[in-house]
């Protein structure tokens, strides 16, 4: 799937987290090279999820996080968003959290969302 998707999206960067599993997949996608597939980068969690979000929370409220209009995924992230931390799922937003708080503090390329946010 991380395949697929990077593909399909054309990614410049893969964050997977370097956990059980993760650290699996990111030293499988280092070694096969594949062509269209950026080498991921591991992140490594420095809190719990509410705290990740939390500060990550001022970059969201301030407007520097924007969804499309429309998006098949849209709903579902939507009712991930609204129930968290309470909900059912809440893998979408861990990683969106995670993701700010990567761009936010990596000196690598971040989509704009660093000029955004001021660096």
């Amino acid at each position: 799937m991380v395949v697929e998707l990077a593909r399909k999206y054309q990614a410049n960067t893969i964050l997977i987290e370097d956990k059980v599993t993760g650290t699996a997949l990111i030293q499988q996608l280092a070694q096969e090279k594949l062509v269209g597939v950026p080498n991921p980068i591991g992140c490594t969690p420095q809190a719990d999820k509410v705290s990740r979000l939390v500060a990550e929370s001022p970059a969201i409220e301030a407007g520097h996080v924007l969804l499309p209009k429309r998006a098949d995924w849209l709903e579902p992230l939507r009712t991930e968003i609204t129930q968290f931390p309470n909900g059912q799922y809440d893998d979408q937003i861990d990683s969106i959290s995670q993701y700010l708080n990567w761009a936010r503090l990596s000196s690598g390329p971040t989509f704009g969302l660093a000029r955004i946010l001021g660096r």
